[in-house]
């Protein structure tokens, strides 16, 4: 069937109401809060219709425009103006990356999405493939809410031993495993939080959900963002936040019975497990991490988590903008990350998108005194930007370079031990030996600085230094100068400047 599209014309200034969504014998099939505005829209948002609706209500008044073939597309000046690097959706709020997996030659992203305005809410699950990790093709909502409620944060698993049993013979299933976000809505008023799982048997194009849901009933608060990965040994776990600082770690033969083998703290920390191994010093060290970046190294066995030393470490600092990240194999087998880059330009009504993705890294362990320290390395740019020549002034100890429009990548390097002040639009950041401060936030550094790597694209900067030890992801504002500033303290040089634009 041919899909249609309900147009939804959206003011930022108007208060949200209750759109919902009936059948033939007035039951209600969805509900969705939307700041509709039929007299004055600053934006025309066009949802995907799944289901056979009959009619449509608006704060409980008759809704009945004519259907659309087609989506709208965002206005010529936000198209314009759309990160080119980062990943965006093509209209709606986005946020925390759900499901990332590579099948096929294809990474999918999946990804907590409003495809009904520009500000948090109604939460389905977006989808997008991709070959290289820079350039995404969307494709449909993958998960609708429904009435055990509105989806929320989870993960992707290939079941390449079809142990679920929910495979067609022809090729591995693919399971999502989701937070069904009782009480969310209208129609799943009074429901708790559960987590529950869709397969698909087409390769990840669509999506069924598991008749014998949840697979996981409500355990407490608002437990939700199961994470689920293979063990090595031929069954699976699950990572899952309960409440405050709390987790837990659950085990399945088969992806579909779950039995809870651990409650363990990540003190610092809340939402968003990961749960993954990676090599170090011929071995291997697990690593447990949260929503905020803190993450704990240590070893697993028998679906029981047990840490090198109670202290997390944080990748990151609180003046980052990047959040619940999710880590995933990559074609050539390195563990990939990508987070929700939560940089926010809904004030500004002709932009009918927001917040994006950070650009994916390379993870690995760095040995610092014996102790393992994660690291995080920029995807590379080499097919998007090209060298440019960079043009800077020198005027005493101060340097200053103007920049072109975004995007663009700035590499610089400092003698050691390095001492700076430096501002990019509009946002300053500063080293002096081993303490790095950026936005007011200070970070001890393991290592020298070594090359700061700064990736500038329209509303956000990343920041990576000490050889991905260092990483930062910050929204700037929209009318910031794009130029490049910084002051040498205590005899240090500036050794390396280049651009890639």
């Amino acid at each position: 069937m041919d899909m249609r599209y309900l147009p939804i014309p959206v003011s930022r200034t108007a208060q949200p109401v209750k759109l919902r969504m009936l059948d033939r014998d007035d039951r209600l099939l969805r509900d969705l809060d939307v700041a509709f505005d039929a007299d004055r829209p600053d934006t025309l948002f066009s949802y995907p219709l799944d289901c056979d609706v009959c009619r449509f209500t608006v704060d409980g008044k008759p809704y009945a425009p004519a259907l659309l073939s087609a989506p709208f597309s965002a206005a010529a000046e936000a198209e314009s103006l759309r990160p080119a690097l980062h990943f965006t959706a093509p209209m709606g709020w986005l946020n925390d990356p759900n499901g990332c997996y590579y099948h096929d030659e294809l990474y999918h992203l999946f990804y907590q999405h409003n495809p009904a305005g520009s500000g948090w809410g109604n939460m389905h699950w977006g989808h997008a493939v991709s070959r290289d990790l820079l350039t995404w093709e969307h494709r449909p909502i993958a998960l609708y809410p429904d009435e055990m409620g509105t989806m929320f944060s989870g993960s992707a698993v290939v079941d390449y031993e079809n142990v679920s049993g929910l495979g067609d013979g022809r090729r591995p299933p693919v399971l999502l495993f989701y937070t069904a976000a009782g009480d969310t809505s209208e129609r799943s008023a009074g429901k708790r939080f559960t987590q529950c799982l869709a397969f698909s048997t087409d390769g990840g194009e669509t999506f069924e959900k598991y008749a014998g849901n949840p697979v996981i009933p409500w355990i407490e608060a608002e437990n939700r963002d199961p994470k689920v990965f293979p063990a090595g040994d031929g069954s699976f776990l699950c990572a899952l936040y309960l409440s405050g600082d709390e987790y837990a770690l659950f085990s399945s033969p088969d992806l579909l019975h779950w039995t809870m083998t651990q409650r363990l703290s990540l003190p610092g920390d809340d939402e968003c497990p990961d749960l993954y191994p990676l090599p170090f010093e011929g071995g291997v060290k697990w690593v447990f991490s949260g929503a905020s970046g803190w993450y704990l190294t240590g070893g697993l066995r028998d679906g029981v988590f047990t840490p090198d030393t109670p202290q997390p470490r944080r990748l990151g600092c609180d003046a980052d903008d990047s959040y619940a990240a999710q880590t995933f194999f990559s074609a050539d087998g390195t563990r990939r990350r990508i987070a929700w880059n939560r940089w926010q330009h809904a004030a500004r009504p002709e932009f009918p998108y927001c917040c994006s993705m950070t650009l994916p890294t390379a993870l690995s362990f760095v040995s610092v005194g014996g102790t393992p320290y994660l690291r995080a390395e920029p995807v590379s740019l080499d097919g998007a930007l090209s060298e440019r020549e960079i043009a800077s002034s020198v005027c005493g100890d101060r340097i200053c370079a103007p920049l072109p429009a975004t995007p663009f990548e700035l590499r610089t390097e400092f003698s050691e031990p390095c001492a700076f002040e430096a501002e990019l639009f509009g946002v300053a950041f500063s080293c002096r030996g081993r303490l790095f401060r950026f936005a007011g936030s200070d970070i001890a550094l393991p290592c020298p600085l070594g090359e700061l790597r700064v990736v500038a694209d329209r509303f956000s900067i990343e920041l990576s230094g000490c050889g991905g030890l260092l990483l930062i992801a910050r929204s700037v504002p929209t009318d910031a100068a794009p130029g490049f500033s910084c002051r040498l303290t205590d005899g240090t040089r500036l050794t390396k400047l280049a651009l890639r634009a």
